[in-house]
C-alpha cells in the first residue's frame, strides 16, 4: 500500500483493513496483503476481493512454510 492511501477495509470479514506484509527472507521474501482481522491473504498485485482471498495458514503451506504468524511482518 502507498503511503497516501486511504487503508483498504477487509472485502471478506468487513471488520479489518487489509496491510502489506513479507515472509522475511531467508524463508522465502513472499510479498502479500493480509487482513490483520480475519487473516485472509492475496498475493502481491492481485486485485483484494473476497472471491480471491486464501486462508494465511493454506498460503504458508503451499510455500513449504511453516504456518506461523511470527514468520510474517509488516511491510
Amino acid at each position: 500500500m502507498i503511503d497516501d492511501e486511504p487503508p483498504l477495509r477487509c472485502p471478506l470479514c468487513s471488520f479489518g483493513f487489509v496491510e502489506d506484509y513479507l515472509v522475511p527472507m531467508p524463508l522465502d521474501g513472499s510479498r502479500f496483503r493480509m487482513c490483520e482481522e480475519c487473516d485472509a491473504v492475496w498475493e502481491d498485485g492481485e486485485d483484494v476481493e473476497a472471491a480471491s482471498a486464501q486462508n494465511l495458514l493454506w498460503y504458508l503451506q503451499d510455500r513449504g512454510l511453516q504456518p506461523w504468524l511470527e514468520d510474517v511482518q509488516r511491510a
